[in-house]
């Protein structure tokens, strides 16, 4: 085309480059160093993202994924509803994806007193208000629980309704007992209980931390326990929707629907919604 001048060569163009990147290094090197952190940012958001997510799914794959507990449905008549069998430990431990499996329930004591010192009168200092359950010996194995001293009772306390109790941390504290090895025993209203083992820790069901655990046969002969109120039950990784169909089945074959099964949500779809979430939090920070 006439008029135009020369054509800027490629080697001209590069120089020319430079040359203004040189007459201004301070905004040069600003530019760069911002580019550098905008990236870098966005990397380490996506790291921290899946690393976070996969350490929060982990922890629920360890735990919760393995949690089922099986109660009474509406239909029976809800929790006091006399619907578990006493050998429902047994029945459980047979199914194929069963680790550990035990039992549960409240004990209506009748508004006896607790207290670890022989003393007559139930108003007298010491005397309080305790939890008290029942529970089968699985249970302790199904509730991950822990014991600081002592030991846990078994199938012969149960059937001979020893009058025997494991104590919660808590409860231990309230009751001024720290050790079994001088064998102390308490008192639930005027019936002497020998406390065999105490409870450092447990990763279900907390409130047994606060708590007198009995054997079910105890409850059964003392107290005139019906039947256990729930069923917990530790499965195998992967086991929980096989569980979830055939426990009620094992448990209550004549009537399945008379049972209700509480279980964790689907870990695959967990771990989806956890690092969309974490995704997105990452990302406006």
């Amino acid at each position: 085309m006439k008029g135009a001048g020369p054509r800027m060569r490629p080697r001209d163009l590069f120089a020319e480059a430079v040359a203004g990147l040189l007459a201004r290094p301070a905004r040069v090197a600003l530019t760069v160093l911002g580019t550098v952190i905008g990236v870098g940012a966005l990397v380490a958001t996506l790291g921290l993202s899946k690393t976070a997510s996969n350490q929060i799914v982990g922890r629920f794959d360890a735990l919760s994924a393995t949690d089922v507990v099986v109660s009474p449905s509406t239909r029976a008549g809800g929790s006091g509803a006399a619907v578990l069998p006493w050998d429902s430990e047994s029945r459980l431990r047979r199914l194929n994806g069963v680790a550990e499996a035990g039992t549960l329930a409240d004990v209506d004591v009748r508004g006896a007193l607790v207290r670890s010192v022989p003393v007559n009168d139930p108003l007298a200092a010491g005397a309080i208000q305790l939890p008290m359950k029942a529970a089968s010996p699985g249970l302790f194995r199904a509730v991950h629980a822990q014991l600081s001293t002592g030991r846990f009772f078994d199938a012969g306390h149960s059937r001979r309704a020893d009058r025997v109790l494991v104590l919660g941390s808590n409860a231990a504290r309230r009751l001024g007992i720290e050790r079994i090895d001088q064998q102390p025993a308490v008192f639930v209203g005027d019936r002497l209980y020998a406390v065999i083992g105490l409870l450092s820790s447990v990763r279900r069901h907390a409130s047994l931390l606060g708590s007198a655990i009995m054997p079910e046969g105890t409850a059964e002969r003392e107290f005139g326990l019906r039947a256990p109120a729930l069923a917990q039950i530790e499965t195998r990784i992967g086991a929980v929707e096989l569980i979830v169909r055939q426990a009620p089945v094992a448990l209550s074959p004549a009537d399945p629907s008379l049972l209700k099964v509480a279980s964790p949500p689907d870990p695959r779809q967990l771990r989806g919604e956890v690092k969309n979430d974490l995704n997105a939090l990452f990302l406006l920070l």
